[in-house]
């Protein structure tokens, strides 16, 4: 685990690749009864900390928890912390994390739950809540105002619509209502939907991705003047 968490931060992209790679191989091996959530991990790292530094995580567990399947969720609860982090690294990154994270889920749909929650929180930077014309900040995906991709943005919806379509074959009589209703993976179906509901209403025409080097003239295009 301390290797893969040092590769992770590595400065070398191929290096976090390979830690990124290892971390989902075991979260496919991972089981454990009950449920986590991100919220129930809480890492923090000194200001001084560099990409080597040891991070710590508490857990909330159960009593009556035997040791093994606290393991299990204590590691579960380490690694889903250190992909959050992830997140915030190069856009390559986070593409091979969207993709394998789908995979995680069909050979392990226990993790369901947390791994929705943290595609919300990625889904939520990009997906405008209001009824705005455009319902993707498409802007934010790119570099610096450039034509650089910078979020590969196809690939986490795709991620998160793969999962969508595992966790709804596992939803059991015995989960409660109510608790769904409040969950992430309800969460995410209601936003899609309206996602698809609402890019069926615009033109093309309508996504206006500035360039930072002829922003004004796109402006004014997307305003019709």
């Amino acid at each position: 685990m301390l290797v893969l968490r040092k590769a992770l931060f590595h400065r070398d992209v191929e290096a976090r690749k390979v830690a990124i790679c290892g971390y989902l191989m075991i979260l496919k091996k991972i089981h454990f009864l009950g449920k986590v959530s991100l919220s129930q991990s809480q890492t923090s790292v000194s200001s001084q900390a560099s990409s080597s530094s040891l991070i710590s995580t508490q857990v909330k567990a159960d009593v009556y928890v035997g040791g093994s399947n606290l393991s299990a969720k204590t590691m579960c609860l380490e690694i889903m912390g250190l992909l959050k982090r992830a997140l915030m690294q190069q856009g390559e990154i986070r593409q091979l994390l969207y993709e394998g994270l789908s995979d995680v889920i069909l050979q392990n749909i226990s993790l369901k739950d947390i791994i929705l929650e943290l595609l919300l929180g990625q889904f939520e930077k990009y997906y405008i809540v209001d009824n705005a014309e455009i319902p993707i900040n498409f802007d934010m995906c790119f570099q610096d105002g450039k034509n650089i991709l910078e979020e590969p943005l196809a690939h986490l919806i795709t991620s998160i619509h793969l999962i969508l379509l595992e966790a709804s074959k596992g939803t059991s009589d015995d989960d409660l209502e109510e608790d769904y209703n409040e969950s992430a993976q309800k969460m995410l179906e209601d936003s899609l939907q309206n996602l698809i509901n609402r890019m069926c209403e615009i033109d093309i025409n309508d996504i206006c991705v500035t360039n930072k080097d002829d922003e004004t003239s796109d402006e004014n295009d997307c305003r019709g003047g």
